[in-house]
């Protein structure tokens, strides 16, 4: 379970912990600790909902662009439009994960590997064929390469 918890006075400057007369600043009534100190259950419970949101979303986006404008925008998606829309769900997809507590390692890996697969699919099968369309692939690969050996050293019994 979550536990509250708030900064110890030591880790607060002294001249941050006095008003003018020696005065401490909570007893002065200038400060409230308490109410200015995030806490982590609190944010954590709102990381997990925007994770799932942006997953959510990003899943929609990346299997029915066309609906989701149209509920976005009330029009719908057509050429371009939709391979960018699926870029974006995809990102939002790794931001998801992202912020899914502990896990931003896995939301880049998950992004780049991801929008790596779709732009190369995009290029070679959907008959998109841009002048640089190649290089964000290529960059993207060896990103996911990079963050992928990086995941793996965190943790050695994942490896094959």
């Amino acid at each position: 379970m979550c536990r509250s918890s708030s900064p110890a006075k030591s880790d607060i400057p002294p001249r941050a912990r006095t008003a003018r007369g020696g005065q401490s600043l909570a007893a002065a009534g200038r400060i409230d600790f308490e109410a200015q100190t995030p806490r982590p259950c609190a944010m954590k419970k709102v990381l997990i909902l925007a994770a799932v949101v942006e997953v959510a979303t990003g899943l929609a986006l990346l299997v029915v662009p066309s609906f989701v404008s149209r509920l976005l925008l009330g029009e719908e998606l057509s050429g371009v439009a939709i391979p960018v829309a699926r870029v974006t769900g995809i990102a939002l997809i790794g931001l998801g994960i992202a912020c899914w507590p502990g896990t931003p390692l896995v939301g880049m890996l998950s992004y780049s590997a991801l929008v790596t697969l779709y732009l190369a699919y995009v290029s070679v099968v959907g008959g998109f064929t841009g002048i640089l369309l190649w290089p964000p692939v290529v960059l993207h690969a060896i990103l996911s390469v990079l963050l992928g050996r990086l995941w793996l050293a965190e943790n050695p019994r994942r490896r094959l």
